[in-house]
């Protein structure tokens, strides 16, 4: 069967095909190598890479076929002589231009966008927007996914891989496109090759003119029967998200009990884990279900869809996928001496789904990392209702593109009850170190902080190098307003302080007990109350001393007791006794004793006496009554009256 192989590139008739190699296949990058003659015996590497070539290769049958992609590399590889004539030799990587991506490497943020939003964002940053989506399936937006030291072709491989998207390409003589697919409606035949014929080899030359399919090879193996796996949400602690999918199908032999489990499965949503475990079971049924053949039709590509027909096992005339193919061109007329067009391809059952394996590696954080607390609050406490904070990594940068600040990062605490526990929440602008739930980058964890130039410890040091403990900051306060605990512990300085900004408040559900072994000293700038709702005792060893700048006043029931500074006593109460087992004294310049109705003395002996003077008087009647006796008596006795003097009894002796 004639064939033509014609290169076309930026150095037009000056280069020409000698052979070229091209391997592709579903979910990964094309690469051709070619081996091509310039008649520059000069040439110029440099103004070859980053150009576009494009192969095309079409036969006598009408079937044509291109191979475009871009230069990355070259080599001169000495020289040739073809038909006597010179040439330089050169040898030409072609790659598509996606290839660049593995030439970029960064970490990086991506929140609230889906894996096919992704990979369109990073392919548009190359400038390549040769992209057709045909996905059968709607793909949810990602909260929040991360790039980590990984270049950009890894990144978004493997988060096509997990998702089950897989892509391959189209060919035109100006351009290559990326087709991204995950079910049979993204095939369809190509080139016009609808079915090939099986012509086993040692068959005549004849039929093997014409496009066929001469080797066919089928395979089996053992392998899983199950694939499964689990993970944790935290703000669904009890939900069950585990997960599994069976292997299934009568085409491959499964063995009972042979289960793969991985951990974690990095979902919240058991959905997602099942839908997960499908595509990795689906990707693990392709490497075995699988048939490997030798074609020489030239328009078999990668993503086509043929039917085989003619093969001796009736059962596989059916309708296959291309999943892989290494070709082989070379050009006759420029010496190669190899047939024009072989290609070795491998192909699927088209009822089965193909998926991708993960071989790209998720990337880990073996250790861990500080990062910075954000908000965008204009208070210096940014939190959700679960307690989770915002940080912005070091690498994360505001001047770089998707400098997104993280997701909302769970703290971890000392104690972590239902209700109770130990909580402190890191304030926007502190360094907090990160740790990273088995090393992926999307799951943080802050377990601390630290202090930096910026934020230093509260307590300076070296000096205070004794002191530790807890010094807050009041919201949008200033440097000295603050709640402290801080404990000393220099050797004869012991000290533990406690400051309150504003209020201190202590509630004890049964005793409260206090020791001290030397002085209390209480200061208080305002009130002090205390309400006993039992009892109140105090004992002093030696003295108790109560003062007051204006008064001292004690109240129980009825009675009260009121000490003035001016030096007034009030003593008042319904009824007061005095009572001195040996003698009561009252000393004063003047004493007054009133009674309303009745004054009453009594004792055994009673004596009342004046130094000068002793007067006793009555605003109605005097009365002087004794039982026995009664004497008045003096150096001088003077009894006057202002109208009647009467004196009267049995016996009344004068003089």
């Amino acid at each position: 069967m004639p064939r033509t192989i014609t290169l076309h590139s930026d150095l037009g008739e000056r280069l020409l095909l000698h052979r070229m190699q091209a391997s592709e296949a579903l979910g990964q990058l094309f690469d051709y190598r070619i081996d091509a003659l310039c008649t520059e015996l000069q040439p110029n590497l440099r103004d070859l890479l980053g150009t576009p070539v494009a192969v095309q290769l079409a036969d006598g049958e009408g079937e044509q076929r291109w191979y475009h992609g871009m230069v990355a590399s070259c080599a001169h590889n000495g020289y040739a002589v073809v038909d006597a004539l010179d040439y330089a030799v050169l040898e030409l990587q072609v790659v598509p231009k996606p290839w660049l991506l593995t030439q970029r490497r960064d970490c990086r943020i991506y929140q609230d966008m889906s894996v096919p939003e992704i990979v369109t964002s990073v392919l548009g940053e190359i400038g390549y927007g040769d992209v057709q989506q045909q996905l059968s399936a709607q793909y949810a937006k990602r909260t929040y996914c991360v790039q980590y030291r990984e270049d950009d072709f890894s990144f978004i491989s493997r988060l096509l891989e997990r998702e089950g998207i897989y892509y391959y390409f189209t060919h035109t003589r100006s351009a290559h496109t990326l087709v991204l697919a995950d079910a049979l409606g993204a095939h369809a035949t190509k080139n016009g090759v609808d079915s090939l014929p099986y012509v086993p080899p040692g068959t005549d030359d004849r039929r093997l003119m014409r496009s066929v399919v001469s080797h066919w090879r089928s395979a089996r193996g053992v392998h899983s029967s199950q694939h499964g796996s689990t993970d944790y949400d935290p703000l669904q602690p009890r939900a069950s998200l585990a997960a599994d999918a069976d292997a299934g199908g009568e085409q491959l032999h499964t063995v009972d009990g042979l289960i793969a489990f991985d951990y974690p499965g990095a979902h919240t949503v058991q959905a997602d884990g099942r839908r997960y475990m499908q595509v990795r079971t689906e990707a693990h049924n392709v490497q075995r279900a699988s048939h490997a053949a030798t074609t020489n039709a030239c328009g078999l590509m990668v993503g086509a869809l043929f039917r085989l027909r003619g093969f001796p096992r009736a059962e596989l005339n059916q309708e296959y996928l291309v999943l892989s193919a290494h070709t082989t061109l070379a050009a006759p007329e420029h010496g190669s001496g190899e047939p024009p067009f072989s290609s070795s391809v491998q192909v699927m059952e088209s009822r089965l789904p193909f998926r991708s394996l993960q071989r790209t590696a998720t990337p880990t954080i073996a250790g861990l990392q500080t990062a910075v607390v954000t908000g965008d609050t204009d208070e210096d406490i940014a939190v959700d209702a679960h307690g989770r904070v915002q940080v912005t990594f070091h690498w994360a940068t505001a001047a770089r593109p998707h400098a997104a600040p993280s997701c909302w990062v769970r703290v971890a605490s000392m104690w972590a009850g239902k209700g109770w526990g130990a909580m402190s929440l890191p304030r926007v602008g502190q360094e907090v170190v990160v740790s990273f739930l088995e090393g992926d980058p999307d799951r943080p964890l802050i377990v601390g902080s630290v202090y930096n130039g910026d934020h230093a410890s509260p307590f300076s040091l070296p000096d205070n190098k004794t002191q530790s403990g807890v010094r807050s900051r009041s919201l949008l306060g200033g440097a000295a307003d603050f709640n402290e605990l801080r404990f000393d512990d220099k050797a004869g300085a012991e000290e533990l302080y406690l400051r309150a900004q504003r209020d201190l408040r202590e509630e004890v559900q049964h005793d409260h007990t206090s020791t001290i072994d030397n002085d209390r000293v209480l200061a208080v700038k305002h009130d002090r109350r205390a309400r006993i709702d039992n009892n109140d005792s105090v004992e002093v060893g030696k003295k108790l001393l109560l003062k007051a700048g204006e008064e001292i006043e004690l109240v129980t029931g009825s009675a009260r007791l009121v000490m003035k500074h001016n030096g007034e006593i009030v003593l008042s109460g319904i009824k007061i006794l005095v009572d001195a087992s040996s003698e009561a004294k009252i000393t004063s310049t003047a004493i007054k004793l009133l009674a309303n109705a009745q004054l009453q003395a009594k004792s055994p002996a009673t004596e009342v006496a004046g130094d000068a003077t002793l007067k006793l008087t009555s605003g109605g009647m005097l009365s002087a009554e004794a039982g026995a006796s009664a004497t008045l008596k003096g150096p001088l006795v003077s009894i006057k009256a202002d109208a009647l003097v009467q004196v009267g009894g049995g016996l009344i002796m004068i003089g």
